[in-house]
């Protein structure tokens, strides 16, 4: 196989820093966006939050998607005027924002109307389409503001028309490709839609769309293709293509919750569905499956056709002694990778871990049924409820928000005086020990704070940290972030070695490993395997979607089922060498 100059394949040394190991070292903050109104929301919003990130997705490109809730009085997104829609009994909308890699301002899309907006996810496909899935809260024909997505989409109020539950997918470029309402026409009161429930989006590499749906008994859905037989309030995953076809309806069996701070998740290696979330107050028992949860905090399993798997608990006892999850995360083995925050004084206890009284953060890997613990880290100092979790092939992030002189595994940095508040704080580990290997926070003036509520890695591996903050933020000598006022403003900043690293450059690593023949591809990826190697084929977020290993020769890996977009081939001999190649399918 001769390989002209044209031809020639690249390793994208940045994206090695994703691929195989996230590195701190030389990077530092480069860029700081945020948006917000003046006025107070008194955590209003869905889920009792202010205005801050709820999710971040990035393109092959490097182009940056934010979904956050957004205040009604002097709205602005970047120093831009945002117009929004909605009224003092409803003071807030949810705008979604996409970014260039060098921090510039795109467009905006505001969901609004005189109603509450339950919008938590953003979803992105290999193409750079970026899905949101969400509902609104009623249906009021007498309604001047009606339930809308800016000037693209206006929802109908009428009673008998109502279909409030909505996906949608946008275009790079943020035109709307198309909608759907799967709700029959009807009162509203009879769907409950995303009641309690966080992160109810999920895409797959062939970018099929899964969308949990909390249904009431005979409720009927995407033109009756599903008809919810399953009782009042069952939980069911709708699944659609990327052209918005509804394909099918899944049952995950014998849920009965009123489920406070929840979480949904999909693990992307064994298609298998998960919840966390927490039951405050006890009064109406939760159960998975048949499974009755008697204490406090939980993580719950289902296989791809929804049956009950199982259930961990902790054994904290109801209101006060709880763990706030984080976030999950899984790799090729499926082992869940999980952390958060412990709350009570040393008497919560999950899978054998405490915490020592304080309300810390804490980091664990579990095996694939969570009855074991391979490892865990615990912080020395309190954080918030809630904050983020995600993953690089081999590091976990976790982002909440400290203060002082913080440790995990015997890292420790120093944050600040006390009484100087509270700063945003990123902590990496090693996904195989569970050693920290780093620790950043947001600086701030005094009195100011700040929380870290999303990551996000482009597709040079640079690190997109979210969040809301108050005050004024100092990420650097030469900036000064200010508040736009009200509670809270959120923010979108940027952790890498240089304000838009390069995509790719010429290989300098592991070049005689193998070769790669015609790219772009649309089936099969053809390769010449120069030494033994084992490989792994990620998506752009870091996801494996193929991986196995190849002997000396011609091979042609089968890559019919993936979606258009940019995919990373990385494999390694058996002496260690290591290399990338960029893979673009159509």
């Amino acid at each position: 196989m001769e390989r002209s100059k044209n031809s020639k394949t690249v390793v994208l040394v940045s994206v090695l820093v994703l691929l195989c190991g996230f590195s701190m070292q030389g990077q530092s903050w480069q860029w700081t966006k945020h948006g917000g109104g003046t006025n107070n929301l008194n955590g209003d919003p869905p889920f009792n939050r202010m205005e801050e990130v709820y999710s971040i997705v990035t393109d092959a490109q490097k182009n940056y998607y934010v979904l956050s809730t957004l205040g009604r009085t002097n709205s602005k997104v970047d120093g831009v005027s945002i117009t929004t829609y909605n009224d003092t009994t409803t003071p807030y909308d949810v705008v979604l924002a996409s970014f260039t890699c060098s921090g510039v301002l795109r467009w905006t899309k505001v969901f609004g109307g005189g109603s509450r907006e339950r919008i938590g996810e953003l979803e992105i496909d290999g193409s750079g389409n970026v899905y949101v899935a969400g509902s609104f809260s009623n249906c009021n024909p007498a309604n001047q503001l009606p339930a809308r997505i800016g000037t693209d989409y206006i929802f109908d109020q009428s009673s008998t028309s109502c279909s409030p539950h909505f996906i949608a997918k946008f275009s790079s470029d943020g035109d709307l490709l198309w909608i759907r309402r799967p709700q029959a026409n009807s009162n509203f009161q009879t769907s409950l839609g995303l009641s309690g429930i966080q992160g109810g989006l999920e895409v797959d590499s062939q970018g099929n769309l899964y969308w949990l749906m909390i249904c009431a008994s005979g409720s009927s859905f995407a033109d009756g293709a599903f008809v919810n037989t399953y009782g009042e309030k069952a939980y069911n995953v709708f699944k659609y293509d990327t052209n918005g076809n509804f394909l099918s309806g899944t049952n995950l069996e014998g849920i009965v919750h009123n489920v406070q701070g929840g979480d949904f998740y999909r693990n992307p290696y064994n298609g298998y569905y998960y919840f966390t979330g927490n039951d405050f107050n006890n009064s109406t028992p939760i159960t998975y499956g048949g499974e009755v949860m008697s204490h406090t905090s939980f993580i719950a399993c289902f296989n791809d056709q929804g049956e009950f798997q199982w259930m961990r608990q902790d054994t904290g006892t109801p209101p006060g002694n709880l763990i706030n999850f984080y976030g999950l995360e899984f790799d090729s083995e499926n082992n869940i990778y999980t952390g958060g925050r412990f709350f009570g004084l040393g008497t919560t206890t999950f899978l054998g871990v405490s915490n020592s009284g304080l309300p810390g953060g804490f980091v664990m890997k579990l095996n694939p049924t969570a009855d074991q613990v391979i490892w865990h880290s615990l912080s020395n100092r309190n954080t918030e409820g809630y904050g983020t979790l995600t993953s690089t092939p081999t590091e976990l992030v976790w982002g909440g928000y400290s203060f002082q002189n913080i440790t995990w595994s015997g890292l420790s940095q120093t944050i600040g005086a006390a009484g100087n508040g509270t700063r945003a704080t990123v902590v990496t580990f090693n996904k195989a020990t569970g050693a920290a290997t780093s620790i950043i926070h947001m600086p701030a003036t005094v009195g100011s704070t700040g929380l870290v509520t999303k990551i996000a890695f482009d597709a040079s591996g640079d690190m997109l940290v979210g969040g809301k903050f108050t005050g004024t933020l100092t990420p650097t000598a030469s900036e000064s972030v200010p508040s736009y006022g009200g509670d809270s403003d959120f923010f979108l900043a940027k952790w890498s070695t240089e304000v838009c690293s390069p995509l790719a450059t010429e290989s300098i690593d592991g070049s005689d490993i193998f070769e790669v023949g015609t790219n772009p591809i649309t089936e099969l990826l053809s390769l010449r395997v120069l030494q033994n190697l084992t490989y792994e084929l990620c998506n752009v977020n870091g996801v494996v979607v193929q991986q196995g290993s190849l002997d000396i020769g011609t091979h042609q890996l089968n890559c019919s089922s993936l979606a258009a977009g940019v995919y990373m081939l990385r494999a390694t001999d058996n002496t260690g060498a290591t290399a990338v190649r960029k893979v673009v399918k159509q």
